[in-house]
């Protein structure tokens, strides 16, 4: 049997996807007896649906897969199917349209949940530290807020704002598609159980079917460990030259810190300079979604919620000895990666050559001795004194 209807959660990234996707996978027979297929893999076929080389730096694609997920999905036997899939928040209309065309509009309906746009790009920023990235909060945002407000919504990293402007990411599938198929989620951090219910009112089953799945979002960086981490990783490049090692480097120091205790109580929140053009920008989100005509599940009013900045970083007794500690833990975790002190979950043999140990220990000992807690401590303090 040929399914009636087939569901695509688009995402997009940071927007509960990771909970949504444990809920469906853990959940599959459940849901089976309420006529619901699940499917949660087959990123290689996006890519391909993409063409390649545009999500190239995600996943790498496979010729034949996107066919090889639609046979599946046309041969499920269940009289809806719902395919979830983050990287779906990324396709722009030419890819929109080869989906409908390949799947037949009519029995395509669309879900996608939002949070705001504050809360978004600290998250983003927090990715790409624990990638390598030596950009920091402030440059980053500043950087990203310019090219979402300058009317060019898909010149530089148009892949952002393709998926994180809700307002218009809704728009393009409910112009494919009609506004009536496209489902909005809209997320309330304080009541995070509320988003499997609002998913359970899409597909059409009882919400007690998600009853009891725990929660998998993903443990944050505070802003003391993410700042750490980015001074850590301005040290590699400087003495790393950008090498391909650093990236591992990195994500192993990421990893020991996720791993610890959280340290500081002040949470990555939107730079002080960012606060305006970002509040001006949610309203217009969140009136372009009130008048679109889609379905909207939850209060779209959150999505332009006061964006909330802490006055002073000094208030939340950010130390220079609770910075070092964090320093010493990133630096623990980068020399895990090089097999001069082992993890948990690294092992010696990482390829690693002893001439390329040394010289990273040295490095290590070097953002240390350099009075990386110092400028920890100071770009936070300085981040919320920014006009």
């Amino acid at each position: 049997m040929s399914p009636e209807e087939i569901i695509l959660h688009i995402g997009p990234p940071k927007c509960a996807s990771t909970s949504i996707q444990h809920a469906l996978r853990t959940r599959k027979d459940e849901l089976a007896t309420h006529g619901v297929r699940a499917i949660t893999r087959h990123s290689d076929a996006i890519a391909d649906l993409f063409g390649g080389h545009y999500l190239n730096d995600i996943v790498a694609a496979r010729r034949g897969a996107w066919k090889g997920l639609l046979q599946e999905i046309t041969r499920s036997g269940s009289a809806r199917v719902i395919y979830s899939n983050e990287l779906l928040g990324f396709a722009d209309e030419a890819v929109i349209q080869r989906i409908t065309e390949s799947i037949g509009a009519e029995r395509v309906s669309v879900v996608l949940a939002a949070r705001p746009i504050s809360r978004i790009l600290p998250s983003y920023w927090q990715e790409r530290v624990k990638s390598g990235s030596s950009q920091s909060l402030s440059e980053w945002v500043d950087k990203m807020v310019a090219q979402g407000t300058s009317g060019h919504e898909l010149a530089g990293n148009d892949r952002f704002w393709r998926a994180e402007r809700h307002d218009h990411l809704a728009a393009r599938w409910a112009r494919a598609i009609g506004p009536n198929r496209v489902n909005l989620i809209v997320l309330n951090e304080e009541r995070p159980g509320d988003t499997l219910v609002a998913l359970s009112q899409v597909l059409g089953t009882p919400s007690a079917v998600f009853d009891g799945v725990a929660d998998q979002s993903n443990r944050s960086l505070s802003m003391l460990e993410a700042v750490a981490l980015q001074q850590l990783n301005a040290t590699l490049l400087k003495q790393r030259g950008g090498s391909s090692n650093a990236r591992i480097i990195s994500t192993a120091a990421a990893n020991r810190l996720l791993a610890s205790e959280v340290a500081g109580r002040l949470q990555i929140s939107l730079p002080q300079s960012a606060v305006s053009a970002v509040s001006a920008m949610q309203s217009e989100i969140t009136a372009g979604l009130q008048e679109s005509g889609i379905r909207i599940i939850g209060d779209v009013k959150l999505l332009n919620a006061q964006i909330q900045v802490p006055v002073d970083a000094s208030e939340q007794s950010v130390s220079v000895s609770t910075a070092a500690r964090v320093a010493a833990d990133a630096v623990l975790g980068a020399l895990s990666a090089t097999g001069v002190v082992q993890s948990d979950d690294t092992q010696s043999s990482n390829g690693f050559t002893k001439h390329r140990t040394l010289l990273t220990l040295r490095t290590m000992i070097r953002a240390l001795s350099s009075g990386i807690a110092y400028r920890i401590v100071l770009r936070i303090r300085r981040l919320f004194h920014r006009s």
